[in-house]
């Protein structure tokens, strides 16, 4: 299910940077959209993070470069607190 999601995700992705002109394009629009705004992503595999590099923001995720299971990524999200602050590691 993780891989076939994976797939349609990179071909939106393709087919968004085939409508916007480029992922380049795309990117620099969407910059400028979120500038004003400091966020935080939680999620579960690197696309977090490749969305954040892609939108010029800062890693201030604390699941950065992190892989976790589906059952593990619940639990971080039913309990955020304790896995930022208490140093727990899945």
């Amino acid at each position: 299910m993780k891989i076939v999601l994976m797939q349609y995700f990179t071909k939106f992705c393709k087919l968004l940077a085939i409508l916007t002109g480029s992922r380049k394009l795309r990117n620099r629009e969407m910059r400028k959209k979120l500038a004003p705004y400091e966020f935080s992503v939680l999620c579960n595999n690197c696309i977090g993070g490749v969305f954040l590099h892609d939108a010029g923001k800062r890693f201030n995720s604390p699941l950065v470069n992190l892989a976790t299971d589906g059952d593990g990524f619940i639990e971080v999200l039913n309990n955020p607190r304790s896995f930022i602050y208490g140093g727990a590691i899945l």
